[in-house]
């Protein structure tokens, strides 16, 4: 099995400068770094009881620093985001036209999401039962028809399955 300090040198004088000396030598890089295809279910609003953080959010950000740091482009990986559930108002557009009753507190984190180039479908019956409208909703999310089979079809295409 090959270490951190082997594949990638520059990231293991980082590691052991943070966490100390041999920590890279004990440390597993990605062995996948190419064609990677992740799916996250957003399945809740809030990562934390004091409901400061988005739920998935930052996880979905730390796969893509790994990533990188691995030396990794956009084109190497697809990661997908699955919106349902109670993590709906993760979607919700605060600034619409015609504005939901319910706020986004974290529109400015998906936001970055998507300019990121990570794929965030919301699941049209949530949106039936929460009553939210495609002009309601940040712009670049797409649709799928329901949030539980959306993700065993992504698994059908050889996406891994998270669930943060």
């Amino acid at each position: 099995m090959k270490y951190v300090q082997e594949c990638l040198p520059e990231l293991a004088k980082t590691i052991d400068e943070e966490f100390g000396p041999g920590t890279a030598e004990k440390t597993r890089p990605l062995s996948h770094t190419r064609h990677v295809r992740f799916l996250f279910q957003v399945n809740q609003l809030y990562k934390d009881p004091a409901q400061t953080q988005p739920f998935a959010v930052e996880n979905i950000l730390n796969t893509v620093s790994d990533f990188q740091n691995h030396g990794m482009v956009a084109q190497d990986y697809d990661l997908v985001a699955i919106v349902h559930a109670e993590g709906w108002p993760l979607i919700l557009d605060n600034n619409a036209t015609e504005r939901h009753q319910t706020a986004n507190p974290f529109q400015a984190d998906m936001e970055d999401l998507l300019r990121r180039n990570i794929h965030v479908f919301f699941c049209l019956n949530t949106a039936r039962k929460k009553n939210v409208r495609t002009l309601q909703v940040i712009s670049g999310v797409r649709f799928v028809t329901s949030g539980v089979t959306a993700i065993a079809d992504f698994q059908a295409d050889d996406y891994r399955y998270i669930q943060p």
